[in-house]
């Protein structure tokens, strides 16, 4: 027997949505370009941070290599 009560959903009505996969997609695609583009600059930028912070070129590469690992 049915109470007559309608179902509660523990989300959103637009949740899972074509919009809302769409817009998922784009955000993590978007999301993983700027994460690659950081990385791409990291060997670049070596030098110049380690002259301006009179730290060796070795140590700012294992500083930069710990940081990509987590």
């Amino acid at each position: 027997m049915t109470s007559g009560r309608r179902q509660v959903r523990p989300w959103p009505s637009w949740w899972g949505g074509r919009a809302h996969i769409t817009f998922t997609v784009t955000v993590f695609i978007v999301l993983a370009s700027l994460d690659n583009a950081a990385l791409a600059m990291l060997p670049s930028m070596v030098k110049p941070v380690g002259t301006g912070t009179a730290t060796s070129e070795t140590g700012i590469g294992i500083i930069a290599a710990a940081q990509v690992l987590v």
